[in-house]
């Protein structure tokens, strides 16, 4: 599994948007927070934007048309398109902030959730309709910092 914080904050808030709280083992279910995201056969109003992690997919994905710089996930509800991209202390690169300039000229929004939280709220804008607050923020440290945390903890 990736240690990359804003791979597994996407993946956290996908897993939140399907009713799974935490972790795991330890991860239970509960009812979707936004079933406005799913239609009547439950499947989602979403995806994820698969982009090119080296030289060689990416440049397949370029010559199937992936344009460099497209926001990590796109929303289609019935309250209107929406882009998020998931950012953890990093900022939006200049193809990303150019087509975020693009879609907003057409009035689409788009987003940089740093949390969980910030995700639902971001949809609670868009004018989607929350049925619970129940979020479980995933740990963002890395393995080295929540070794370090460990042990200072430890420490008399």
């Amino acid at each position: 599994m990736s240690h990359n914080p804003e791979f597994i904050l996407q993946v956290a808030s996908v897993a939140y948007l399907n009713g799974k709280l935490g972790e795991g083992k330890k991860a239970i279910q509960v009812s979707r927070p936004f079933p406005e995201l799913f239609d009547h056969d439950g499947r989602q109003r979403f995806t994820h934007i698969a982009q090119g992690r080296d030289k060689r997919e990416g440049f397949f994905l370029k010559m199937m048309g992936l344009r460099r710089g497209i926001y990590d996930m796109f929303f289609w509800p019935r309250q209107g398109f929406l882009w998020m991209d998931f950012k953890v202390d990093s900022r939006l690169s200049k193809d990303q902030e150019a087509f975020g300039w693009n879609m907003r000229e057409m009035d689409i929004p788009c987003h940089t959730p740093g949390s969980v939280k910030q995700f639902s709220d971001i949809l609670v804008a868009h004018g989607l309709k929350r049925t619970h607050d129940m979020i479980i923020e995933p740990d963002l440290r890395s393995w080295e910092k929540k070794v370090d945390d460990a042990i200072a903890w430890g420490a008399p």
